[in-house]
């Protein structure tokens, strides 16, 4: 007479799932791993739910039955044994709760599931994937969050029809001097309800639209060279260049490290950044989209000098590579542009603002061939981000004043990075004013030192000396 199979206790079943857990988050990478515990009567409809709106890429069905009240308490009990591991989804306290619990359930069987994704992946395609990127999801904790859904919403998405606008759909991913995107600026409000910072200012609609200006500071030094850098320095110890070591990924990284710490100590400086690794690079493993992970925008600085030092000693005349050439020639069109605009005081003469907006354009159209190149490698490098787009917005004002008028404004004029240092002028004005008045004659103050500021602008001659670097 066969022997009847013993069912599993509720405590080997705990125990059999807390264990697919655990190896699932192994297999994606401990650290980098962002996973959700759950229950459904249909996986394959919630996992493609998941990859739609939370770029997850894996799911594990760990438990079956037929009784919901089982699976819900399963996942009760996975979600408080993992709710405080990092990149857990769940929240402490919950799980029992969702569809199953409604009066007419969908028919058994029932799954436990876990599914999840890397934190590390690329949350929007390469520009290849136009289509897939102008839908991508972006977590609105995402810094580009906002400016994702802004591009998005009035049409700056892929280049098909849009059959619910009942237009052609612009990409924001055009970096030439003529993009279609260009025809469309103070075409239309971005707003539906004027915002309250303008609401008080005597201003046409259009002028309303233009008093908002582009951070020019954030998106290059907390973006773009984050990205540019990243996939620079990783795509140098990828290739066959002569003078990178034959060795393994590891020593290369301090290989380089050691060149960037001499660089500096031969200029007397102690850089941000203290090596050039895995780590700082965001790039755990060669299917990773490298990102520079420093905080502070001097470190991009740094890291821009010293790759622009690099390509001229180890690069440029000793290679054929098209990508690292590219990268060289990238480096040194953002590096220019940059360093003559710091050099410079507010107003610019036309000349000079025409030639910085074509390296700019320059460096944009030599950061697309970039990630083209190594699209066509299979890699992940050099993402295409909307911050690219506020840099080709730069250019293109610059290219439009210089083609209207004798002068043109400087773009760092209009940033952010003053501003974010309280320790300095905002923070000696309010030390001087009388506590009961604090916001008010803080707000006055400012403005006239503002006022101040733009008097001594007029003849303000820096950078007026023949430009000779550009």
């Amino acid at each position: 007479m066969p022997i009847a199979k013993s069912r599993p206790t509720c405590g080997k079943l705990l125990e059999h799932c807390i264990e697919k857990v655990t190896s699932f988050r192994e297999k994606l990478g401990i650290k980098l791993t962002v996973f959700k515990v759950g229950v459904t009567a249909d996986p394959s409809v919630r996992f493609s739910f998941y990859m739609q709106q939370q770029n997850f890429t894996s799911m594990w069905l760990i438990a079956k039955s037929t009784s919901i009240d089982l699976v819900h308490m399963l996942e009760a009990a996975l979600v408080f044994e993992f709710h405080k591991h990092v990149g857990c989804r769940n929240q402490r306290g919950t799980g029992g709760d969702g569809a199953l619990n409604r009066k007419d359930p969908s028919p058994p069987p029932y799954f436990v599931y876990v599914t999840g994704g890397r934190a590390d992946q690329m949350r929007r395609a390469p520009c290849k994937h136009l289509v897939e990127l102008a839908r991508a999801e972006v977590r609105l904790k995402d810094a580009e969050a906002g400016l994702h859904k802004v591009l998005v919403d009035n049409g700056y998405s892929a280049p098909e029809l849009d059959a619910n606008q009942g237009r052609a759909a612009v990409p924001f991913e055009d970096f030439s001097p003529n993009a279609a995107w260009v025809s469309t600026r103070f075409q239309e409000l971005p707003w539906d309800v004027t915002p309250p910072i303008v609401q008080g200012l005597h201003l046409s609609e259009e002028d309303q639209t233009s008093f908002f200006n582009i951070d020019l500071w954030h998106n290059c030094h907390m973006g773009i060279c984050k990205h540019f850098c990243a996939s620079s320095f990783i795509g140098i110890l990828e290739s066959d260049l002569d003078a990178v070591p034959r060795v393994g990924m590891e020593a290369k990284f301090q290989w380089i490290t050691q060149i960037y710490l001499n660089y500096f100590k031969s200029r007397r400086v102690n850089p941000f950044v203290r090596e050039i690794s895995r780590d700082t690079m965001n790039f755990p493993a060669g299917t990773a989209c490298p990102i520079g992970k420093w905080s502070k925008g001097q470190a991009s600085t740094e890291m821009m000098m010293f790759l622009h030092f690099f390509c001229r000693q180890y690069i440029e005349g000793n290679t054929a590579d098209p990508l690292l050439l590219t990268i060289a020639d990238a480096a040194r069109a953002l590096n220019l542009a940059l360093s003559t605009l710091y050099r410079s005081g507010y107003w610019l003469q036309k000349e000079k603002a025409a030639l910085l907006a074509k390296l700019m354009f320059r460096f944009l159209a030599l950061y697309a061939k970039c990630a083209e190149l190594t699209l066509r490698q299979g890699k992940r490098r050099f993402a295409m981000v909307p911050k690219l787009h506020m840099l080709a917005h730069a250019a293109f004002d610059l290219q439009d004043q210089s083609s209207r008028a004798e002068w043109a404004h400087n773009p760092l004029a209009m940033t952010n990075q003053i501003q974010e240092d309280f320790i300095g002028r905002p923070s000696r004005i309010s030390r001087r004013v009388n506590i009961r008045s604090l916001h008010k004659s803080l707000i006055m103050r400012t403005l006239i030192v503002y006022q101040d500021s733009w008097r001594v602008a007029d003849s303000d001659e820096r950078g007026m000396d023949g430009y000779p670097d550009v």
